[in-house]
């Protein structure tokens, strides 16, 4: 079963795939190759998360937290670099770090999958003929 945040979650995965390239087309010089690659690898990897996610695929939540475990400290020591030499661009390192842990507490919020309906949700069985007094 899907869990019921995937698709929320594979949006705001999309979302930060596309804040990284709106950094790098808006705050780089593009004449950096490297960033370009790294860019690139970092946008495929987002999109095939959020494709993923979107499919059903339980365990790429996992993969999600590794990363995000690995990448976050990296995130946190640029951001505040960026936040103490006042740059413009700061912002969007922020916005992208939070949109994607949005995304995966989504991923990893319990659910509680329905076998039967409700008592309420199920419509009472009515005689053919009506009852009179």
């Amino acid at each position: 079963m899907i869990h019921p945040n995937a698709i929320k979650a594979s949006y705001l995965i999309r979302l930060s795939a596309l804040l990284s390239l709106i950094y790098y087309f808006l705050f780089t010089g593009r004449n950096s190759s490297v960033f370009m690659i790294g860019t690139l690898i970092t946008v495929f990897l987002l999109i095939g998360a959020a494709h993923l996610i979107q499919k059903g695929n339980a365990w790429i939540r996992w993969v999600l937290l590794v990363l995000i475990l690995i990448v976050l400290p990296l995130h946190i020591s640029a951001t505040l670099m960026l936040f103490k030499h006042n740059l413009p661009y700061r912002w969007y390192f922020v916005l992208q770090d939070v949109i994607q842990l949005i995304a995966l507490i989504l991923l990893f919020v319990p659910y509680k999958q329905v076998t039967e309906l409700p008592n309420e949700l199920i419509e009472p069985e009515f005689d053919s003929e009506p009852e009179v007094e």
